[in-house]
């Protein structure tokens, strides 16, 4: 399950908790889109992220190439786990993604 919370109605930001997995992605996908459209960087809070699988991380690379040349996909606060996985990945090595935290 994954919960999607926007930070304040102003901000490019999302705040989410639980699991970007499979069955998630598709509403992260939605969310996200509707914050696309405007120039800027976005910012997912990953702080009360549990869990991520490869099509989370394939979400995040959608999302980052979407901005490409008008901002940056900022991926803020992940939990330790999350970190270890985007260091194995190296989620800070694909183009127009920043780690924060």
């Amino acid at each position: 399950m994954l919960e999607i919370v926007q930070v304040d109605s102003g901000a490019r930001a999302l705040a989410l908790s639980g699991e970007v997995d499979l069955a998630t992605t598709p509403a992260l996908l939605e969310r996200s889109d509707a914050l696309l459209a405007d120039d800027g960087d976005l910012t997912l809070d990953l702080s009360e992220v549990s869990f991520i699988d490869s099509q989370g991380i394939r979400a995040f690379i959608r999302i980052a190439r979407s901005l490409e040349g008008r901002g940056r996909l900022v991926l803020a606060d992940p939990s330790a786990e999350v970190r270890k996985l985007f260091d194995i990945v190296g989620v800070e090595r694909f183009p127009n993604i920043v780690l924060d935290g």
